[in-house]
């Protein structure tokens, strides 16, 4: 993904993606919900305009760390500047978000977590991996569903992550099945998901070596 941010469509991903960690790192950092909507678009706006981006195609690494790194020295000298513009002032605005409600959600879930436990950095690791695992969910419904097995995800997709009970004999009658089979189907799932999530982590990685790596740092995190 990194490798095509080169192009202006490219760009407009990568911050999509990549925006909510950013947003929750600053929010710890003490700033207030509309400035850290600000500052998260200005930190995206003077990465690209300093041809950031560019760096983090040249090294090796994974681009969770490349942004963390770029994200504090943005911070240290924004606050060291001490006549910031005011909210909106002549900025310009990405498309970080589909709507206002995107930053609404993000405040939610920041609101949700128990951040008085929690350092910036936390804040930023732990988001940054439930949107990983959000996209992983998508990637893996889409292919189901694109199988023809959009009901078979929508009733299992619950136990993915081991959390909740299912009812084996309920799933098994209403997919027509044998309550053995929805026992392998189970597993066959999270075996893709598993799949789902390591692509999802290739994309920010720079070679496939590091994949394994960082899925392990990753489930520490989320853990």
């Amino acid at each position: 993904m990194v490798r095509t941010a080169a192009q202006p469509e490219g760009l407009e991903e990568l911050c999509l993606v990549y925006w909510r960690p950013i947003y929750g790192f600053i929010r710890r950092s003490g700033r207030s919900p509309e400035d850290a909507e600000d500052l998260t678009q200005g930190f995206f706006v003077g990465l690209i305009k300093d041809d950031g981006f560019s760096r983090a195609r040249e090294q090796e690494g994974r681009l969770r760390s490349f942004l963390l790194g770029c994200l504090k020295r943005h911070l240290k000298s924004e606050w060291q500047f001490q006549s910031r513009q005011k909210r909106g002032g002549g900025v310009p605005v990405l498309p970080l978000a589909g709507s206002e409600m995107d930053f609404e959600e993000a405040e939610h879930h920041y609101v949700a977590m128990p951040v008085e436990e929690l350092t910036p950095e936390r804040i930023f690791e732990q988001r940054w991996v439930f949107d990983l695992l959000a996209r992983a969910h998508r990637r893996l419904e889409g292919d189901y569903r694109g199988a023809g097995k959009g009901q078979e995800y929508e009733l299992l997709k619950g136990v993915v992550m081991m959390e909740g009970e299912m009812d084996g004999r309920e799933v098994a009658r209403a997919l027509k099945v044998k309550e053995a089979t929805v026992r392998v189907m189970v597993h066959r799932l999270r075996r893709n998901f598993r799949a789902a999530f390591k692509e999802e982590i290739a994309q920010t990685v720079t070679s496939r070596a590091e994949v394994e790596e960082e899925y392990q740092r990753l489930l520490e995190i989320f853990s």
